[in-house]
């Protein structure tokens, strides 16, 4: 799945509330996909039913992800 923001202000707003945080980077889109991940994206991995979108995370952060947030550390 591969989501645009929308209004990226409100959205930074609340995961920097959320992860008690000030990043100000300029994202894109979100995705748990990471064949869709490009620059300043967001790459959520997950564990799925089919894979574990840990494993790919390496491969977010190399397409170029700006965060990446993920179930395990």
């Amino acid at each position: 799945m591969h989501f645009n923001i929308g209004d990226k202000e409100i959205f930074m707003q609340s995961l920097n509330e959320y992860y008690n945080t000030d990043c100000s980077i300029d994202i894109m889109n979100i995705s748990i996909d990471s064949r869709y991940i490009s620059e300043k994206d967001i790459f959520v991995a997950i564990k799925g039913e089919k894979t574990n979108g840990h494993l790919y995370v390496d491969e977010a952060i190399s397409d170029g992800a700006s965060i990446i947030l993920c179930e395990e550390k």
